[in-house]
């Protein structure tokens, strides 16, 4: 028995040249690109989530796109996955009050545009406001662009760490926050719902990411309240969390 393999494109079927074996081409016939892989994707696969893509049976739909739940913060704030070829991921934030999320992107925009020193750096530290939308649940929600390889919040290692965590780790994660905090205020801004349940950590390097913006503000008082709940949040990292918490 003679085994044949055919060069075909995943999303027409037309032939491939040769070269689709070890480079990236362009289909002669629909002219979609074709990415050279090691994994091996099969047609019906991807042609099934390229019809799920675009049609309305997926958890959330959100400014056209559709979209499935990644993970989950403390309510405020859900990580979703773009269903589809490009699977990009991105938070929705939620808010009882509508008008708190144009606060909130207003504050982003505002804060990202910041020429202050440093701020190169930690622009890539904050969340990027992608826009307002309704959901197809009937809520509002502001889509944000969230730095990458942050994995929940401070709030679900709290939950997570009962007994609490290692004061090492507590002094790096007060360390991180105290910095994007620290060129925020001397670029004369406050952040003002600083609160476990509003930090995003990184796994790998205790990076924090502030998110729920909506009551950032210039004011020095806000600032020292500032400050003092970030200990407050640490505090509670280090002594964890009550039973049923």
């Amino acid at each position: 028995m003679i085994s044949l393999d055919v060069l075909a494109c995943p999303q027409c079927g037309g032939s491939l040249p040769r070269v689709a074996l070890w480079k990236t081409v362009n289909c002669g016939w629909c002219g979609a690109t074709v990415v050279h892989a090691r994994p091996v994707v099969r047609r019906a696969t991807f042609a099934a989530r390229l019809a799920r893509a675009h049609t309305n049976d997926t958890p959330l739909a959100w400014r056209g796109r559709h979209y499935e739940p990644v993970g989950s913060t403390a309510g405020e704030l859900i990580v979703v996955r773009r269903v589809g070829p490009d699977p990009e991921r991105i938070g929705l934030q939620f808010a009882a009050d509508p008008q708190s999320l144009q606060r909130e992107a207003d504050a982003l925009v505002a804060i990202r545009a910041l020429d202050a020193p440093g701020a190169a750096y930690f622009r890539q530290r904050l969340p990027v406001p992608l826009g307002i939308g309704r959901v197809n649940d009937g809520r509002e929600a502001l889509g944000l662009r969230l730095p990458p390889g942050h994995a929940g919040t401070l709030r679900d290692v709290w939950q997570a760490w009962p007994g609490g965590i290692d004061p090492r780790h507590g002094v790096w994660i007060w360390r991180r926050l105290l910095e994007v905090l620290i060129f925020l205020h001397r670029a004369g801004w406050a952040h003002g719902r600083i609160a476990p349940e509003h930090a995003l950590v990184h796994p790998v390097d205790h990076g924090v990411t502030p998110i729920g913006w909506s009551g950032a503000s210039r004011s020095t008082s806000v600032q020292t309240a500032d400050l003092q709940r970030s200990a407050w949040t640490v505090r509670a990292l280090l002594h964890g969390a009550a039973p049923g918490a």
